[in-house]
């Protein structure tokens, strides 16, 4: 599912009314998206802050021409990529709340060390990947969005989206397969 159903045709975001149904209804995706980019529960909680607030000041240049939800999600990842050049922000558990969706419920130790031992790969995994294919990985696999809304957010092409995705996953493959190995 992409990020964005409507436009907010017609409405006013000018008022605060208005604007809290956005952050109602995109806070929480762009949490998610921020925080398979960030290290920690608090630097992703700063830049979704950081994202409304910049979005509610510069609202005037919102031209409807994309849903909000992608405007929104622009302003994260710019953000986001700011951050990370300036502070070396991302982390070494940069998918930590991700991983629950590959986690078992299990509770013998042996799955349970497997499980972290896979976690860990995983997480190095990801952070040896470029700023670019890390953002489009995490909002293909965890955000569902097609190839053309990551296109359209990330200012490319559906083709460039699929590339990098193809491309981090490869890279994704062999550094899993090279952890197996050792």
């Amino acid at each position: 599912m992409g990020l964005g159903d409507d436009k907010f045709s017609g409405v006013d975001f000018n008022t605060e009314r208005h604007f809290n149904r956005i952050v109602l209804k995109y806070g929480e995706r762009i949490y998610r998206t921020v925080r398979g980019m960030v290290g920690t529960h608090e630097d992703a909680d700063d830049i979704v802050q950081e994202t409304f607030l910049k979005a509610y000041k510069n609202i005037d240049s919102y031209r409807g021409e994309a849903d909000i939800g992608t405007w929104l999600t622009r302003i994260a990842l710019n953000l986001t990529y700011s951050r990370s050049r300036r502070k070396k922000l991302f982390s070494d558990n940069p998918v930590e709340d991700y991983m629950e969706k590959i986690s078992s419920d299990t509770v013998l130790p042996e799955v349970a060390a497997e499980e972290k031992e896979r976690r860990m790969i995983v997480e190095n995994a990801l952070k040896t990947l470029p700023e670019k294919q890390r953002a489009v990985f995490v909002l293909r696999l965890y955000e569902e969005m097609k190839f053309s809304e990551i296109g359209a957010l990330m200012g490319t092409t559906e083709s460039a989206s699929r590339a990098n995705f193809h491309q981090a996953m490869t890279k994704l493959k062999k550094f899993v397969s090279d952890k197996k190995l050792k």
